[in-house]
């Protein structure tokens, strides 16, 4: 094993954000992975509480709730990585699927604890909400690929459109130099130190301008992959669709303020 870092970086990906989490276990590669955000981040966005329909008071509590939900979530994800690491064998599949099970788990327990105020249809709008922010992504779930009954060569035919997103997406990023940002960041981690060695996230930062050119370029580019998905379904599916996704919701101003509300502690 090298006395390099692996370093792990949850990287914001088309139409949602999330908190950038990092750590550096023993390793010698860079892993990217990605991570959709989940509730208790979205509820923070002034665009979703107006769809939401939260008074004042439910505002101050979600929110309050969220903030507390995050530092407890962030934890939770990265002994779930860390202990990945330590078995000394690095799989990015074995990583995102842990990635996707945890998120899975803390959004079930989000919902559970915003169902204290909230009500039935504003939970139910929520999770509708959830699926927008998350594009083509949304078509990775095991929930929404059950709901709308997708059949075997319909899921062959997604995979291929939304690998072709997320290939744009990257190349999108790469060719503005855009790394994980957040909040007008890029997080950038250092690799130096022994083993046992803190990790100290650099934050450097990023051109506003190709933020701002990058946000509007890969929401056109999820557009484009969601139309074409929306053009495999069958009529009966596309109700489901309908139903499952909700009115449609500014993704882009959700996406901008919840950038704008997620702190980074190095």
């Amino acid at each position: 094993m090298s006395r390099s870092f692996i370093c792990i970086v949850l990287f914001l990906s088309s139409l949602w954000a999330g908190p950038v989490q990092a750590f550096q276990p023993p390793g010698n590669q860079m892993i990217s992975i990605q991570a959709t955000a989940g509730p208790h981040l979205l509820i923070k966005s002034p665009t979703v509480q107006k769809a939401l329909g939260l008074t004042d008071s439910e505002v101050q509590w979600a929110v309050a709730e969220s903030n507390k939900f995050e530092t407890e979530s962030r934890e939770i994800l990265q002994s779930e990585l860390q202990a990945i690491m330590a078995t000394g064998r690095v799989e990015i599949g074995a990583v995102q699927a842990k990635v996707n099970e945890v998120k899975a788990d803390l959004a079930a327990m989000s919902y559970k604890d915003f169902g204290k105020k909230l009500t039935p249809k504003q939970i139910e709008q929520l999770r509708s909400i959830e699926l927008q922010m998350a594009g083509v992504q949304a078509f990775d779930r095991p929930d929404v690929k059950a709901s709308l009954q997708i059949t075997k060569d319909q899921a062959t035919d997604i995979e291929l459109t939304m690998e072709e997103t997320k290939g744009s997406i990257a190349s999108l990023r790469k060719e503005l130099g855009i790394q994980s940002v957040v909040a007008g960041t890029t997080t950038v981690i250092s690799s130096s130190g022994g083993p046992n060695a803190p990790t100290k996230p650099v934050i450097a930062p990023v051109d506003q301008q190709k933020m701002d050119e990058f946000d509007a370029k890969q929401f056109q580019l999820q557009k484009k992959g969601l139309e074409e998905i929306h053009g495999l379904l069958n009529a009966s599916q596309k109700l489901n669709y309908k139903k499952m996704f909700g009115e449609p919701i500014d993704t882009l101003a959700v996406r901008k303020e919840m950038k704008s509300a997620i702190t980074i502690k190095p």
